[in-house]
């Protein structure tokens, strides 16, 4: 049978245990799944649908809806005909561990260990459900339990690329760096691999009198993470030629140990060693009490500083970068779930709001800046909220206004990055699951020194972090005597 559009066949195995007998309703499976694998996923549901209309309690039909559900963000729905699925089979593991899964995408992950033990207890050696398991653990901070469960996963499947790659990722959470950049290199079993003829660099050969490129890999707010090795690997003799993201060029071709500064997609000059950014702490053997942490190592340009210094210079009150949202990956469905749970609703960051402040938004991207265009009257009073987006066309602009602001308060984006490496204090507001950089139990960062983290206390919960920024903007505006 061909198999559903974005599910490996690994897990398809699992989804249909057996084609149903009736030859009508074999021939819609099929055709189903065929809609199903070519991703036109309503022609799909249609036919499913059609195939419960004919047959009520028809399994396959039930979970390939739960997994179509699922693959659509539709995590409720998901939920319900997984859960009616497992009605009429309660001995199928693969249908409890993608209940828990989609249980796991919506916050419930108490809810959703119960799902992955239940699968677990059916199929003993199912590595998968060990490593949902993990997943699991990992974002209710549990991370002893989170480790062993990959371990479990592993043990099963020695070459298992994912769990390797999230064990790696519980390993730098929990602030073991030596196990955790050594792991952090499964990521290629993940990700296309960019094809050099030059060796890969990670710290055993001689850069002396050499030439390396390094470049960018992940998003806007690793590289600016990231780069601050560029310095590093300048002072052992080499040239560097640093690859970034074409947003960043104008900001980056200063960046102290850079000789020359390329945009991706630009031809390459020649070199002799290459070294993706996010390898760099693991050649250069970094833990946390040794991070490269010289503090400001990104500058804005002073011509666009100086405009926006006069522009602001009318206010004397204390002036605040806002921001709200994260940018939103349409190619990266597997990032839209925690994209969500880092993001922060226009109404609820608006409670911030104190008169005596000038607020800044540097929120750019969509839908925010639509929804801030059309409903940002009814959250803040134009004397003290201004948007000047539209005038930031890239990084060094938005870099210019971080460098003639007081604070930035923001999610964790690639600005809360920026500001950071800019030395600007920055009250990161930071989802309950963290990402593996900021860490457990702290509320500063090892990575930046001004940085100062708001966690959620519980899941999706951002009302206790939002009343405490509040109150801890308004006990500075009285210390400062703003």
């Amino acid at each position: 049978m061909p198999r559903p559009h974005n599910i490996p066949q690994r897990k398809f195995s699992k989804l249909v245990k057996s084609a149903p007998q009736h030859n009508q309703v074999t021939y819609l499976i099929a055709n189903g799944l065929a809609l199903h694998q070519q991703g036109k996923f309503q022609e799909a549901q249609a036919i499913y649908e059609q195939i419960l209309a004919i047959q009520a309690n028809n399994f396959d039909a039930l979970h390939l809806l739960g997994a179509l559900f699922a693959q659509t963000k539709q995590f409720t729905k998901a939920i319900d005909f997984f859960s009616k699925a497992l009605l009429i089979n309660n001995n199928h593991p693969a249908c409890y561990s993608n209940r828990g899964n989609a249980l796991r995408e919506l916050g419930r992950l108490n809810e959703a260990l119960e799902s992955y033990d239940q699968a677990i207890s059916i199929k003993a050696d199912y590595a998968e459900a060990y490593f949902n398991y993990g997943n699991a653990l990992s974002g209710l901070g549990r991370l002893d339990e989170a480790l062993k469960r990959y371990d479990q996963a592993i043990s099963i499947e020695v070459n298992y690329s994912s769990a390797h790659w999230n064990l790696a990722l519980c390993h730098l959470l929990s602030g073991n760096f030596k196990d955790g950049w050594q792991g952090y290199e499964w990521r290629w079993k993940l990700v296309e691999v960019r094809n050099f003829s030059q060796p890969l660099w990670l710290g055993a050969e001689s850069l002396k009198d050499k030439t390396i490129l390094l470049y960018a890999e992940q998003g806007y707010g690793d590289t600016i993470q990231f780069c601050r090795y560029a310095k590093l690997v300048a002072e052992l003799g080499a040239k560097v030629i640093l690859e970034v993201q074409h947003p960043l060029v104008n900001l980056l071709k200063d960046l102290d140990g850079v000789s020359q500064i390329i945009a991706m997609g630009d031809p390459l000059p020649t070199f002799d060693y290459q070294c993706p950014l996010m390898s760099l702490p693991l050649a250069f053997n970094t833990l946390t009490e040794n991070i490269p942490t010289k503090i400001p190592y990104i500058k804005a340009i002073s011509v666009k500083e100086e405009y926006w210094k006069i522009k602001l210079k009318t206010t004397q009150k204390l002036k605040v970068g806002l921001v709200w949202n994260g940018g939103f990956r349409p190619n990266q469905p597997e990032l839209w779930g925690v994209n969500e749970r880092r993001n922060i609703p226009l109404a609820l960051i608006a409670k911030v709001n104190i008169s005596s402040v000038d607020f800044y938004s540097l929120q750019k991207g969509e839908p925010s800046e639509s929804e801030l265009a059309k409903s940002g009257d009814q959250y803040w009073q134009s004397y003290n909220f201004h948007n000047y987006v539209s005038k930031l066309e890239d990084f060094s602009d938005t870099a210019a206004l971080i460098a003639n602001l007081d604070l930035i308060i923001s999610v964790d984006t690639s600005t809360a990055h920026l500001a950071a490496a800019m030395g600007k204090p920055v009250w990161l507001l930071n989802r309950f699951d963290t990402c593996w950089r900021w860490m457990l139990d702290r509320d500063d960062s090892p990575w930046y020194p001004t940085v100062k983290l708001y966690r959620q206390e519980k899941m999706n919960d951002w009302d206790c972090v939002i009343e405490k920024i509040k109150s801890d903007l308004e006990k500075l505006v009285k210390i400062e005597q703003f």
